[in-house]
């Protein structure tokens, strides 16, 4: 009859040594457990991979953690997609400190939804569309420039339009109205 009382190796103290050195370790095993009350420390010469045949597969830190390389690209690729989540009010944060930080949605609809969207750049911010754009605000609005003109350019016409309301043109300066054919 098979023996189920399987094999125990007892270590008090000191340090409890497999030497492979030299050797491929291989442990062929139903359920692998590994519990330690200290740090696991898992280090390899060479490329390496952790991957699971069936089944999800979890890393859990009970406190801030890491998770990087020293060279190269860190490449994080989801076969259903990619969920980042933060479970508090700490949000997420992506940091990118230089070059270029890309956001590549091509073929697909980006959608960003949010209680308040706050874009700020030391430089310029330039927002292309190959079909229209629109931007609606549900209280009142203001585009403006601290220095240089405001230009408004439509190539099928201007529409400036106040429904019920006031239209107002206020400058300290002259009115200019250049046209081919004026209609008042």
């Amino acid at each position: 009859a098979a023996n189920t009382a399987g094999v125990t190796i007892n270590s008090a103290s000191g340090t409890l040594l497999l030497n492979g050195a030299g050797q491929t370790v291989d442990t062929n095993c139903a359920v692998f457990d590994l519990d330690s009350t200290g740090a696991v420390t898992l280090n390899g010469a060479g490329s390496s991979n952790f991957v699971t045949t069936s089944g999800a597969l979890t890393f859990t830190g009970a406190a801030a953690s890491t998770w990087s390389t020293s060279n190269g690209a860190l490449v994080v690729s989801g076969d259903d997609g990619l969920t980042l989540t933060a479970a508090n009010t700490a949000g997420v944060t992506i940091n990118s400190a230089s070059g270029t930080m890309l956001l590549n949605g091509a073929g697909q609809t980006v959608d960003t939804n949010c209680a308040t969207f706050d874009l700020d750049a030391t430089g310029a911010v330039t927002a292309d569309a190959g079909g229209a754009i629109s931007l609606d605000g549900g209280a009142a609005s203001n585009f403006t420039t601290s220095a240089g003109a405001l230009t408004l350019d439509g190539a099928g016409g201007v529409n400036i339009a106040g429904n019920s309301a006031e239209v107002d043109i206020t400058t300290t300066g002259a009115v200019d109205v250049n046209s081919a054919a004026f209609d008042l």
